[in-house]
């Protein structure tokens, strides 16, 4: 009876103690009964977890299973823990040796035995998942991000769809812009001074790569270094330029796609004789600084004799000289303005159009869009194209290859857009043969 009745009494004390506990951490955490949304913590019964005096060396300590129960029970209430019947049976039947206070929480977080082996597994494994993200977080700052600079002659609005179709082809690749390398686009505006600048400039900060577009600048690239790889995303003849070795073996720094502007431009004076029968004086608008000027202009002159035709030629260098060259029109009574080549007439393009448009001068161009923009037609690779199989070089050079040792590419097939609303106003009758041959009929 004595026995019994000592019993009864340590566990009354035992729930007193409790009692204490949980009023000291409702004070000090859950903060006064008004902000408490509703918790109730000794509510609990305790029945359930009361320890035997007996069992006290054996189990956690009491106190901190009070207090681990009376949170989680504020838990619960907030709608995150489990039922109380769960917490109270969870924690009302556990008894296990206190092997320190890893332990015992865990036993008290998770309501089950927990096995030194798998804690120490446990531990193991998030210690190497550390050491692994501090691994990978060490090697990005030892290497830095490869840097691809690319110079475009024209605008931020007249390269946004190359741009685009570049960085397609860059994730095609498995690239992506700030995570495996970094790209910066710098823009001449139509100003080749601007654009000879960037490039100097560009190559002044060792890019790993340098993307540029047409003939001009690729040869403005080759004359400022021959260690940075250059790709050129479209341009005329390398070859004939002398830029490359040839399109199988480029050699030296320099590699890309060529789009062969020049040699069409006899196959666009076909086409406009075709369109305009009775045509006899063409203008010929080029750029003297342009590389494949000459070559433009001795083929013209050979294959406008077989159609009877006589070339006017015309000269700009810069914008200034572009405005001259094209008011000259009409004074030169040209039937027609043939466009020969140079990043100066595809980044001006929209003005030389309006301007001989308003001199009753009828456009043919080499360059995608400038049907669309008012010139008679356009005959021209896929640009978008090119630009997009440019990511290739990129690429491959970042990934270790050499320019020397990619071949230069040449486009499979040409586009050619007619535009009808244009020849109905200058009273031009396109023949259907032309309709059916057209990739495009702007109506």
């Amino acid at each position: 009876m004595r026995a019994a009745a000592l019993e009864a009494q340590d566990r009354t004390h035992e729930v007193r103690q409790a009692h204490l506990v949980l009023s000291e951490y409702d004070r000090n955490v859950l903060g006064p009964p008004d902000a408490r949304h509703a918790v109730q913590p000794r509510q609990i019964d305790l029945q359930h977890l009361a320890v035997k005096k007996q069992q006290r060396g054996q189990g956690c300590d009491t106190v901190r299973t009070y207090r681990r129960l009376s949170r989680l029970t504020w838990l619960r209430n907030q709608g995150i823990g489990g039922t109380l019947t769960q917490l109270g049976s969870t924690f009302g039947s556990y008894r296990a040796p206190l092997n320190g206070p890893t332990s015992c929480r865990a036993h008290k977080l998770l309501g089950q035995p927990v096995k030194r082996r798998e804690l120490i597994l446990g531990l193991l494994a998030i210690g190497i998942g550390i050491a692994i993200v501090t691994h990978a977080g060490a090697q990005t700052a030892a290497s830095p991000l490869s840097r691809v600079v690319i110079i475009s002659g024209g605008d931020e609005a007249g390269f946004r769809s190359f741009g685009d179709r570049f960085l397609h082809g860059m994730r095609e690749h498995g690239q992506a812009v700030g995570r495996t390398f970094r790209l910066e686009v710098q823009y001449a505006h139509g100003e080749p001074a601007r654009s000879a600048k960037l490039i100097r400039e560009a190559l002044a900060g060792r890019p790993d790569v340098l993307v540029v577009a047409g003939l001009t600048s690729a040869r403005r690239a080759r004359e400022a270094t021959n260690t940075v790889p250059v790709v050129v995303a479209t341009s005329s003849d390398l070859v004939d330029a002398g830029i490359v070795a040839s399109f199988a073996h480029p050699g030296g720094n320099i590699t890309g796609i060529t789009d062969l502007a020049d040699e069409l431009t006899v196959k666009r004076l076909e086409l406009l004789k075709e369109l305009i029968p009775r045509l006899s004086r063409v203008a010929l608008l080029n750029n003297p600084e342009f590389p494949a000027t000459a070559k433009i202009e001795r083929r013209v002159r050979v294959a406008a004799g077989t159609f009877g035709i006589t070339v006017l030629p015309l000269y700009a260098k810069d914008r200034a000289s572009l405005s001259l060259a094209v008011d000259s029109l009409e004074k030169l009574r040209a039937g027609a303005l043939l466009i020969g080549g140079d990043a100066l007439f595809t980044n001006n393009a929209r003005r030389i159009i309006e301007r001989a448009t308003a001199l009753r001068v009828p456009v043919a161009y080499y360059w995608p869009g400038t049907a669309e923009m008012g010139a008679l037609f356009s005959h021209h690779a896929d640009i978008d194209k090119n630009w997009e199989r440019a990511a290739y070089y990129v690429d491959r050079i970042l990934k270790g290859a050499k320019p020397s040792d990619l071949p230069i590419e040449q486009p499979a097939r040409y586009e050619l857009v007619l535009n009808r609303k244009v020849a109905m106003a200058f009273g031009i009758t396109i023949p259907s043969t032309m309709i059916l041959r057209a990739d495009r009929v702007i109506e």
